[in-house]
């Protein structure tokens, strides 16, 4: 209901938190699922959210980099439109993030 209930929000961006929760596949591979509300909500958020950036922290020199990765990777359930980001992270920044997507869809 919560989904539906945000396709009525039409013109506005809404952010969605979630903690990522590690776990392993049949095949024994490693996985990210996301926690809501202290459940566990494998593939909900995931599939019906446009954009799922995850937050990480990345080495430039001696220096932690806060960035979100906005590429998915084989462990990673991250996604974004096709030419919405140009590269594998962005600096975490939320702003950056409504500026991109209002460009994008114009």
């Amino acid at each position: 209901m919560f989904f539906e209930k945000l396709k009525a929000l039409e013109g506005k961006v809404v952010f969605i938190f979630a903690h990522p929760v590690i776990g392993e596949t049949f095949e024994g591979e490693d996985t990210i699922a996301m926690k809501v509300d202290n459940k566990q909500r494998k593939g909900i958020v995931e599939e019906r959210s446009t954009i799922l950036l995850m937050s990480r922290i990345i080495k430039e020199g001696n220096m932690p980099k806060y960035v979100f990765e906005v590429q998915a990777t084989p462990k990673t359930p991250t996604k974004a439109p096709i030419d919405m980001f140009n590269t594998e992270y962005i600096d975490n920044d939320l702003q950056i993030v409504v500026d991109k997507i209002k460009e994008y869809y114009k």
